[in-house]
């Protein structure tokens, strides 16, 4: 991710922000059809794309695998890939204008002509250099792991400071390059640290037992700050906050652990935009008191995103993954988020025992359900058996409103301590699909490991009523069984065109 945030542009902002021989190979045009207000662009490549930044409204430049940048001019509608000569991943990119900026992979590379010459400077550590600030021309910074490196000559010459014992993965500092945080993570737990005399000392804010920090941004000022957290194994995920410069944090609304969110940028101190795994995008106008969930059309997992102006953003991620906003990322594919809560529940499954039966069971609401059909087990208890059965669960009736269609669906299974099996996962709508639509078969993760197992189905075109018989299967492939309590279920609609 691009460890850094928005430039005075933004309004009242005194608190900055961060993230060749110019030479017109193709011209990048066109936009590719799309299920949201992101849309997905042609960015012509299927290597990773690994940093993003915008200058401004219409110039942004884009930075990724095996040398390749790409810059726009016309905010996003049409790119060019710059060829620099360089051949190592670019993992950083960083502009303070059109004209002067940086980037990080394999050497500091830096441009004063907006791309057109380029001149590398020495690392100042060997390996490991993964983050980076410039406050102005002059003074920047470089990041290992614990260790922050400071130039005040444009990065001709460095001097370093410990910071802590942990991997640092996002870093920013003010417009004067006084008061700075440096945030992280090391085996499990998150960390945020603080400085105020421009990176000579650091002094620890925040630990987050059993917890990540990624994805740190102060959008407008050195108060007001956020940061995501995505593992499940400790602290709650979520993007978590600060009003106070950092002395306290507290986490918002945003998104359940299933799809992050794992970067967060705000372009105001109320407007903002988390991303998460798997294409998942959540937008707020409150701060994060509350947050809208949808969907980017892809199952993608950005790797960075910046903002030119409160309405053009920008996020890259791997295959070539590129997609524009100008709405200030407000997503129109929306999410209804489901998990067997308990019997009578809408939004749940329905709570029984029993079924471990040699055969399909199915458990559908009563308006939909043949009479006898065998019933699903408690929530609470084992399903899937090791037999390889697999089991249908029902959704609640009426839960996508009219006038809008599914285009997506997924199904997830949320990890616990010790389960770790192989599994498939399924749907069938009764009366229109003649059989269970299956997944491939996949491990699922346990507790130790940061991420929900599951699967996506995409470029659906359904009714509401298409949903109301819909029916979600579990199998169990291979190893231990699957508990009713891990399974849940996000839904992707949207308004019908």
């Amino acid at each position: 991710m691009n460890a850094r945030h928005h430039r005075g542009r933004v309004p009242t902002g005194s608190w900055r922000r961060i993230g060749f021989g110019l030479v017109t190979v193709m011209a990048l045009a066109g936009v590719l059809p799309a299920h949201a207000d992101w849309t997905l662009i042609n960015s012509g490549t299927s290597l990773d794309l690994y940093g993003v930044d915008a200058v401004d409204a219409t110039t942004a430049y884009v930075v990724g695998e095996r040398g390749t940048i790409l810059k726009t001019t016309d905010g996003g509608a049409s790119w060019t890939k710059l060829r620099s000569g360089l051949r190592a991943n670019l993992i950083r990119v960083q502009f303070l204008d059109a004209s002067n900026g940086w980037v990080l992979g394999g050497g500091l590379h830096r441009t004063r002509d907006g791309g057109a010459s380029w001149q590398t400077l020495a690392l100042p550590a060997s390996d490991g250099i993964s983050g980076m600030y410039f406050v102005n021309t002059g003074l920047g910074f470089l990041t290992s792991r614990g260790t922050v490196f400071k130039t005040t000559d444009g990065g001709l010459t460095w001097s370093s400071v410990r910071v802590g014992d942990f991997d640092i993965m996002g870093l920013q500092f003010d417009a004067a390059g006084m008061i700075g945080y440096a945030g992280g993570t090391d085996w499990g737990s998150g960390y945020v640290y603080k400085t105020v005399d421009g990176g000579n000392t650091w002094t620890q804010q925040l630990w987050l037992g059993g917890g990540m920090v990624t994805g740190l941004h102060f959008p407008v000022d050195a108060g007001i700050g956020y940061f995501t957290n995505v593992t499940t194994e400790g602290a709650e995920p979520g993007v978590y906050k600060t009003v106070d410069g950092g002395v306290t944090w507290t986490r918002t609304g945003a998104g359940p652990a299933s799809d992050g969110p794992v970067l967060v940028r705000f372009t105001s101190t109320e407007a903002g935009v988390a991303l998460g795994y798997r294409g998942t995008i959540f937008h707020t106008t409150d701060g994060g008191a509350s947050w809208t969930e949808g969907w980017l059309g892809r199952d993608a997992t950005p790797t960075g995103f910046d903002f030119g102006d409160a309405a053009t953003g920008y996020l890259v991620g791997r295959d070539g993954l590129l997609a524009r906003t100008v709405d200030g990322g407000t997503p129109s594919i929306r999410a209804t988020f489901l998990h067997p809560v308990g019997a009578g529940s809408v939004n749940g499954f329905s709570e029984y025992t029993g079924c471990y039966a040699p055969y399909d069971c199915v458990n559908d609401q009563p308006a939909n359900a043949p009479a006898g059909a065998p019933l699903a087990p408690d929530w609470r208890n084992y399903v899937a058996d090791s037999a390889g059965n697999r089991i249908l669960f029902a959704l609640g009736d009426g839960l996508i409103p009219a006038a809008h269609r599914v285009v997506g669906l997924r199904v997830y299974l949320a990890p616990t301590q010790w389960n770790g099996p192989m599994a498939s996962l399924g749907y069938q709508r009764l009366g229109i699909d003649a059989a269970p639509v299956d997944s491939p078969a996949f491990w699922v993760a346990n507790y130790w490991i940061v991420g929900w197992s599951g699967w996506s189905w995409s470029g659906l075109n359904w009714t509401p009523a298409d949903v109301d018989a819909l029916e979600i299967g579990v199998k169990s492939v291979a190893g231990e069984r699957l508990e009713a309590g891990q399974v849940f279920v996000k839904i992707y609609y949207e308004p019908v065109p």
